[in-house]
């Protein structure tokens, strides 16, 4: 019996520790979908679905990059159900003037 209760108590430790979940948003409180998320120190990655949320296997206090085309790279510290708000490049795109 000890030895039952002692596999429940590290498989609930393990599931809480390691399964992270999230969503990535813009500004305007729309969800981003297709966002990719990298834990760079533990070479592990993967892409937010249609509705901007993601799951990655890493435990908490890990360091997340935030990627997304037109958006500027975001770094976070991830904590329990992290929410990720991106920033827009800010693109010049007149003419300079002589």
């Amino acid at each position: 019996m000890k030895l039952y209760l002692l596999i429940v108590l590290m498989f609930t430790c393990y599931s809480s520790i390691y399964s992270q979940s999230g969503v990535v948003y813009d500004k305007t409180g729309e969800p981003q979908p297709f966002c990719k998320v990298t834990a760079p120190d533990l070479d592990i990655s993967t892409y937010c679905d249609f509705e901007g949320r993601y799951s990655i296997s890493v435990p908490d206090g890990t360091l997340l990059q935030f990627e997304y085309i037109s958006y500027e790279t975001t770094y976070d510290i991830y904590r329990d159900s992290l929410i990720t708000i991106l920033k827009e490049f800010n693109v010049n795109l007149e003419k300079p003037k002589l």
